[in-house]
């Protein structure tokens, strides 16, 4: 069928395919509302330059989503400050090749597309080894094609702290083992020279999720997820945050964000603290304030503040190194 001659029955019979498919639970309504947006603008196009009396998706509903939920509380795609030690340093004894990769993913919330494309020499490099600095200005889908920009459409730059830089030094020194991966101008090159699978950290995430037995399984979209949450522990400024992870609005960041029970709970004593007009503290109730505050959580690990800021530290504390058992191409 021709673009022109697609009508709004035809796109109500497409809509309701798709629902059944998002019934069987194959896909979530957000992708299914995504494709929708890209026909709509196929189909804007059409009644421009073909002149049509209107738009064949004009008066189409979007899909539900108000009772779909992407991630929940039993799976919510991310680790929590105190998680993420373990899960790079088992990822780094079981995965070494993927660890850098990983560990940049966390340490900058960068997408998987973003980090496959990154180069490390050649006339253009992504990385300045010498100012530490990542250029973020590419990514890379399918194949061998690549955008020269980001999925946001922007190009943006992140200044490092010397412990990313000598991940990477170490990654590039020690993992890139065959011809073609050192001849290659990637950071992240495959056997071939060429890009990474898009799923080529799912496998290493799910063995590393299970052997944690975090009940789910991580998947790499969830480093996007870790950061936000990392930073907040942090108490990163949220315009510094973006600047990093290349989110372009605060509602896209809070979209990426998993906000846990501990952090519910310190804040909601804080708020306590100004209602009765106590000393403002800086973390958790103390021990005896915890019995106000905390009953029937006697049995919850209590983190302090510095624990979840210090999440990701204690894992860029760690030099190179690990066992080098191929798991994973």
């Amino acid at each position: 069928m021709l673009v022109d001659q697609i009508r709004p029955s035809h796109v109500e019979a497409w809509r309701v395919g798709v629902g059944r498919l998002i019934q069987a639970g194959h896909y979530s309504p957000n992708t299914a509302n995504s494709w929708f947006a890209v026909l709509r603008g196929v189909l804007r196009g059409a009644k421009r330059d073909f002149d049509l009396a209107g738009v064949a998706s004009d008066g189409v509903k979007d899909f539900d989503t108000s009772t779909h939920a992407t991630y929940t509380e039993e799976e919510p795609n991310s680790l929590a400050a105190h998680q993420v030690p373990a899960f790079l340093q088992k990822l780094k004894e079981d995965f070494p090749q993927h660890y850098a990769m990983a560990y940049l993913g966390f340490a900058t919330g960068l997408r998987p597309s973003s980090l496959r494309p990154l180069r490390r020499r050649g006339e253009t490099p992504d990385i300045q080894w010498e100012a530490k600095r990542l250029l973020v200005r590419r990514s890379q889908t399918l194949g061998k094609k690549v955008r020269n920009t980001t999925k946001q459409g922007v190009r943006y730059t992140i200044d490092l702290p010397e412990d990313v830089i000598q991940v990477l030094r170490w990654h590039v020194e020690t993992q890139l083992e065959t011809d073609a991966q050192r001849e290659s101008e990637l950071l992240f090159p495959s056997l071939e020279g060429g890009f990474r699978a898009g799923t080529v950290l799912t496998k290493p995430f799910e063995a590393v999720s299970e052997q944690m037995e975090l009940g789910y399984a991580l998947t790499p979209r969830g480093m996007r997820r870790t950061y936000n949450d990392l930073a907040r522990a942090a108490q990163v400024e949220d315009i510094v945050t973006r600047s990093i992870s290349g989110h372009a609005t605060e509602r896209m960041q809070h979209h990426y964000s998993t906000v846990r029970g501990d952090e519910q709970r310190r804040s909601t004593a804080k708020v306590i603290d100004l209602m009765t007009a106590r000393e403002s503290r800086p973390g958790a109730p103390s021990e005896t304030q915890n019995s106000e505050y905390h009953s029937g959580s006697e049995n919850e690990p209590k983190r302090t503040s510095a624990d979840s800021a210090g999440g990701t530290r204690s894992g860029t504390q760690r030099r190179a190194g690990g066992t080098k058992n191929r798991k994973a191409s």
